[in-house]
């Protein structure tokens, strides 16, 4: 059946879940853990974490990713970043199907270890072919100053599920390690299935970008298209706009990424791999939200050409970089996580 989840709108219900005790998070709120833990699964389940804050109400902006399907009993290990405002969390388990989980371990790492964890877990996947564009960063010097002479930067990243799988990538230890000095303090501010149509009022405005003080505001995510009426751009141009008047800080609008997997299939032989192929035309979306970048003069990052890219080469399974018909598992979130890497990368 179809379930509520308030980072991820209405997808299809992950089954019965097994929740962890709750773990008192460390002084510092942007803290990496490792999570090891053993499973033995009939079919794919996830894990997924949870934040909790003082008074005990869950944060918004959790984790999900899959947990794969094993007879015999396999190693899992994760990492993931811990969330401002949040007292403690969870590591939990879900599955349609039996699914026991034992020797659950969390550990506090630093970014760098978060980074070489990241790197194991790339070397498993195709190479990604993708060179940042050479005239970026011209419209983010604050930032860029930051990251090379240190102090804290907060990066509030506004969007959808998918902008919360994107910030879950742990993107920022990549960053990190090209620039020791910075203090990268990423804020997810977002809800499922949710674009600028509902953070360009006044008062989704104030919690989700004013309340949250950035001083480089990112914008993306694949719900950012017409709602109810309220015409997709205008409400991008409009919440650019506010934060223009209202913060002054600095904006990078990127374009959406994942979606569902686009590449025909063998419907009696879905895990087999899959031969080279083309992407779909970039959506009309895409293109006003990159001229909408130029005219209003922030940042754009396509985030929509290096996925679709990627995933048509990879020859891998259909989905095997999903965890649902819509959202990455932890390999398509490192791509993700190498892309901004790369974005980010100092120029040759």
């Amino acid at each position: 059946k179809q379930t509520y989840v308030a980072s991820e709108g209405w997808y299809a219900d992950k089954g019965g879940a097994l929740a962890g005790p709750k773990i008192k998070v460390a002084n510092d709120p942007w803290q990496f853990y490792r999570i090891a833990f053993r499973t033995q699964s009939e079919v794919e389940g996830y894990y997924a974490v949870f934040f909790w804050d003082k008074d005990e109400k869950m944060l918004v902006d959790d984790i999900y990713a899959s947990v794969y399907p094993s007879k015999d009993w396999v190693e899992n290990d994760v990492v993931v970043r811990g969330r401002e405002g949040a007292a403690t969390f969870t590591a939990n388990f879900m599955s349609q199907k039996r699914m026991p989980v034992c020797d659950l371990v969390v550990t506090p790492i630093a970014a760098a270890e978060a980074a070489t964890w990241a790197d194991k877990l790339y070397a498993t996947l195709p190479p990604l072919d993708y060179t940042a564009a050479p005239d970026r960063w011209a419209l983010i010097p604050k930032t860029l100053a930051k990251l090379k002479e240190g102090g804290p930067i907060r990066v509030v990243m506004l969007g959808d599920s998918i902008v919360n799988d994107t910030n879950n990538s742990n993107w920022d230890a990549l960053v990190k390690r090209l620039y020791p000095k910075a203090e990268i303090r990423v804020i997810t501010s977002v809800r499922g299935s949710t674009g600028c149509w509902h953070y360009r009022t006044d008062e989704n405005f104030k919690s989700h970008v004013l309340d949250r003080k950035p001083d480089l505001l990112i914008i993306g995510g694949i719900s950012n298209g017409d709602r109810d009426g309220v015409n997709g751009i205008e409400s991008i141009r409009e919440v650019i706009k506010k934060t223009s008047a209202q913060i002054g800080c600095e904006i990078l609008l990127m374009s959406g990424p994942v979606a569902a997997d686009w590449r025909p299939k063998d419907p009696n032989n879905p895990d087999a791999p899959l031969p080279k192929q083309e992407p779909p035309a970039m959506p009309d979306l895409y293109r006003q939200m990159q001229a909408l970048a130029k005219e209003l003069q922030v940042e754009y990052l396509d985030m929509y050409t290096p996925w679709h890219k990627y995933l048509g080469a990879s020859g891998k399974p259909w989905e095997w970089f999903h965890r649902d018909a819509v959202h990455a598992d932890d390999r398509g979130k490192q791509v993700l996580a190498r892309v901004i890497e790369r974005y980010f990368a100092p120029k040759q």
